[in-house]
């Protein structure tokens, strides 16, 4: 409730925005919340052994996706780095 608050007191130091403006920036950034959360999605990785049994994809499969799929830079972080030449490549 603290942001309502916040956005109820810049609204009051702004007399010259109108309440339709102010409804139409909650709406722009409520559906490009709606937008983002859209395209966004989280999935199991492994590394180790495949198994039959759970349908998973390995670690190196999803990091040559998603260096295959980076538009201009991709920052990656790890607690673990081996030698793997193919991710060297990507």
């Amino acid at each position: 409730m603290a942001l309502v608050g916040d956005l109820v007191d810049a609204w009051t130091a702004s007399p010259t925005v109108s309440p339709q403006l102010v409804a139409a920036q909650i709406d722009a950034a409520y559906r490009a919340t709606v937008a983002v959360r859209a395209t966004q999605r989280v999935e199991a990785v492994v590394t180790g052994p495949q198994t039959s049994h759970v349908a998973l994809r390995l670690t190196r499969q999803v990091f040559e996706s998603v260096t295959g799929d980076a538009l201009r830079d991709l920052l990656v972080l790890t607690y673990a780095a081996f030698d793997d030449q193919r991710i060297r490549a990507a």
